[in-house]
């Protein structure tokens, strides 16, 4: 339970107990406070008038030799180098106005990147421009200052990746933090760990500071930052008062830019289907995602620096094998690229596509492309799709269709041969979909015994 991210606290509300008590055994003996003369700063920023510029390029030293756990699937320093230029074509919203969620329809221009059905478009989105100027008027910075930063540690991972809209022999101040520092993200207890050592001594930012990243203050620190997801900008506007030292500026900020993940929509261009994150906060802050952000600010021919494919987890079977997909709200958008890339084949085995949204008339995602599909080839494709708020009473969802079909599906399954694919929300959704998948098993293929029925799904899976 130490790790347990389900906590009302988030990771820390047990991981910090643990840590603290593990920091206070024999093995590490270490149960006194961090002071700031114990720490040895992993960068040192050498701005333009301490040093004479080199003709060595900036980016060659600074090249990330780590491979990035940003995501399960791995996204190498390989990745960053591939990273190619893309320009908006098209973009529209796809739900009504009226709608709670803003989902935005993306389709790119693209001569260089190679993509497969199932695949996904990272993106490396940047910091706004206002943001920047905030965070360096607060940290009382130069933004056109050019900057190199150098290892004090060697085995300290570089955070620079190779970006086709800057130049690799001067690197300012600005773009440093609008390309490379990712403050914009929630930050974790260390910050304000940290923070503590740099506030005066006894004030009362320091013993805030101290509190908030204390195991005493764990809840306090989760109802000031964790649910509120301030930034680090949002926190050092808070505690303006404290003054960072430039040596210790690269310590304390989280290191490169994170990539996000989207499923391609398609199987004919470089499209996307993106809700964009945006949300109220308990104390009636309005907040958007950082990617969002930046998606919801390009227009038609704006161009995208960094962007690169990585390779989807979907196991492609032959066009002939029939195939299941289950995808509610944008887990349609690689289920539709699946689709376009087998329907035109004579040989195609047939595809039934459950489909869940809240409202018909509100963010019916790819509805009418997909109905035009049924009809075009009604033996190859049906679906099947589920209103969750339409209807006045019960709530209707994915598994309740798929229930209600489970004649057609076991046959599918049991007879044909057929492969499922399910893509979306990781919450009650895949839970949902199983215990379907067991009921249609248990009506229709009468695995009534738990053993039976248990090596059923696992031999779906």
């Amino acid at each position: 339970d130490y790790g347990n991210d389900a906590h009302p606290y988030g990771i820390d509300g047990t991981f910090v107990t643990w840590l603290d008590k593990l920091m206070k055994t024999e093995l590490f003996k270490c149960d006194k406070p961090l002071k700031l003369n114990q720490l040895m700063p992993r960068f040192k920023m050498i701005l333009e008038d301490q040093r004479a510029i080199g003709k060595t390029p900036l980016i060659q030293q600074l090249l990330p030799t780590q491979t990035y756990g940003y995501t399960k699937r791995e996204t190498t320093q390989k990745h960053y180098q591939q990273s190619e230029t893309i320009r908006v074509k098209e973009k529209e919203r796809m739900t009504a106005e009226t709608h709670f969620q803003n989902v935005q329809r993306l389709i790119f221009e693209s001569h260089q990147l190679y993509f497969q059905p199932g695949d996904a478009l990272a993106i490396l989105p940047y910091n706004p421009k206002e943001k920047v100027d905030a965070l360096l008027n607060r940290l009382a910075l130069n933004p056109e200052e050019k900057v190199i930063i150098q290892h004090i540690d060697a085995q300290t991972p570089s955070f620079i990746y190779t970006r086709q809209d800057v130049n690799p022999h001067q690197l300012t101040i600005r773009q440093l933090f609008t390309y490379y520092i990712d403050f914009l993200s929630t930050p974790n207890r260390y910050f304000f760990q940290m923070l503590a050592l740099f506030a005066e001594e006894d004030s009362i930012e320091q013993y805030r500071l101290e509190h908030f990243s204390s195991i005493s203050g764990t809840a306090e620190w989760y109802r000031y930052c964790g649910a509120e997801n301030r930034s680090y900008l949002d926190v050092l506007l808070d505690f303006e008062k404290v003054c960072i030292p430039r040596e210790y500026m690269l310590d304390i900020f989280r290191l490169g830019m994170k990539p996000r993940l989207f499923s391609i929509a398609s199987s004919k261009h470089l499209e996307l289907c993106v809700g964009l994150v945006e949300y109220t906060t308990p104390t009636k802050r309005e907040k958007i995602g950082q990617c969002s952000h930046f998606i919801k600010q390009l227009r038609k021919n704006d161009v995208v620096h960094a962007a690169f494919v990585v390779k989807g987890t979907f196991q492609m079977v032959p066009i002939e094998t029939p195939i299941i997909l289950v995808g509610p709200g944008t887990g349609i958008a690689p289920l539709r690229a699946i689709i376009q890339s087998r329907i035109e084949h004579e040989t195609c085995g047939r595809m039934v596509l459950f489909t869940g949204n809240r409202y018909k008339d509100a963010d019916y995602l790819y509805g009418d492309d997909l109905l035009a599909l049924q009809k075009r080839y009604p033996n190859r494709f049906q679906m099947i799709s589920s209103f969750s708020r339409d209807l006045t009473g019960k709530k209707v969802y994915v598994q309740d269709r798929m229930r209600e079909d489970g004649k057609r599906l076991w046959e599918m399954i049991a007879y044909e041969g057929a492969h499922i694919y399910i893509c979306g929300a990781s919450t009650a959704m895949p839970k949902g979909v199983r215990l379907a998948l067991e009921d249609v098993a248990r009506d229709f293929g009468k695995k009534t015994e738990l053993v039976e029925l248990e090596d059923f799904m696992k031999r779906l899976e």
